[in-house]
């Protein structure tokens, strides 16, 4: 039997917009369609791919390509190579945050390599604000630490004042969070010299875990929920997420979608739990509106709470929404049976001690 001709190098140019499914699905398109049993909804275009390899979900805040391509790599491991990464660079973050998202850690490990080198590749300084941000909501420190690091040497080279080397700083991080902001300042000033002067070379990623540990007390993180509906009910049973990064300690959310008590029957409880306890601080938790108005259902805390040790319950509220108000007509709290989580907190105080499991 002749054996089919490989296919040609690929480009990012070889995407047709027209025909995304050619991209990933190529020599097989025909015969791999047929099977599909599961479609990506992507900027309205409907992707045909097959339950057991990606989930099934409309992936709202990703382009057509960058999905594209992440299926491409999905079903053709083989091309994921340094080379054809450093051909997309430019969907280099959007394919880091599907594959932290869908738990495929052989991409994340690919493109954290290829990022890791475009940081030493004078990556700008705007690009790699959005990948410290991306890497800490990944859970991707050394990633974060390495960026934000090469940003300060940079604003440091400048030769100005320490107020001045401050003030150009604000202005690059306008829209960056609390936490990459703290950062940020915290690396230039750990490289501050006696005349108030950053010293570029002593701003190493040594120092910047120094800076970090010290003026790190803001962050964020976000738990998408897929399948919400298959979550337990019952008032009483909760669910636990991941753990995730956030101004230097690990956070989870813990959600009882029936309520946490008989009071709390028909809404949802949603509560915070660090990893380690004897924290205090200020928190916010959201449920994200997913669709077109963006009405975030967002609750602030009264002040700084303990986070004590010993316990496992967190800080939060029973009753944060109703379930009507979750399955509203009028938001997408629960587009496509998704749920999104965020929270934010600000860390006032930390004598930290393990928790109760």
């Amino acid at each position: 039997m002749k054996r089919k001709a490989p296919s040609p190098a690929w480009t990012p140019t070889s995407f047709d917009a027209e025909q995304p499914a050619a991209f990933y699905l190529l020599d097989d398109r025909e015969g791999l369609e047929s099977l599909s049993d599961a479609t990506l909804v992507v900027q309205d275009v409907e992707l045909p791919v097959h339950s057991q390899p990606v989930l099934t979900e409309t992936f709202s805040g990703y382009d057509l390509f960058e999905v594209a391509l992440f299926l491409r790599f999905i079903y053709r491991p083989i091309v994921l190579t340094p080379d054809n990464l450093v051909a997309v660079r430019g969907s280099l973050l959007g394919l880091l945050r599907l594959a932290h998202q869908l738990d495929v850690p052989q991409l994340v490990e690919a493109v954290l390599k290829e990022m890791s080198n475009c940081v030493d590749m004078a990556a700008p300084q705007a690009e790699l604000l959005s990948w410290a941000e991306a890497a800490e909501q990944c859970c991707l420190p050394e990633l974060r630490l390495r960026c934000l690091t090469e940003v300060a040497r940079r604003l440091a080279h400048g030769g100005d004042s320490l107020a001045a080397t401050f003030s150009a700083t604000a202005e690059l991080a306008k829209g960056c969070d609390h936490s990459t902001l703290s950062m940020l300042l915290g690396l230039l000033a750990a490289g501050c010299g006696p005349t108030g002067a950053p010293r570029v070379a002593e701003i190493t990623p040594a120092a910047g875990a120094k800076a970090l540990e010290a003026s790190s007390k803001y962050g964020s993180f976000e738990w998408v929920v897929e399948r919400y509906s298959q979550l337990p009910a019952a008032v009483g049973q909760n669910a636990y997420s991941p753990y995730f990064r956030a101004a230097g300690i690990d956070w989870r959310f813990k959600v009882y979608p029936g309520g946490n008590k008989a009071e709390a029957a028909g809404h949802i409880s949603v509560f915070i739990v660090p990893k380690e306890g004897n924290i205090t601080a200020k928190y916010s938790i959201a449920i994200v509106d997913q669709g077109p108005s963006k009405a975030d259902l967002q609750t602030r805390s009264n002040g700084s709470k303990l986070f004590e040790a010993g316990t496992s319950c967190g800080w939060g509220w029973a009753r944060f929404a109703t379930a009507e108000q979750l399955h509203s007509q009028s938001h997408g709290y629960l587009k496509g049976d998704r749920l999104v989580l965020r929270a934010s907190v600000e860390v006032t105080r930390r004598d930290v001690q393990p928790m109760a499991e």
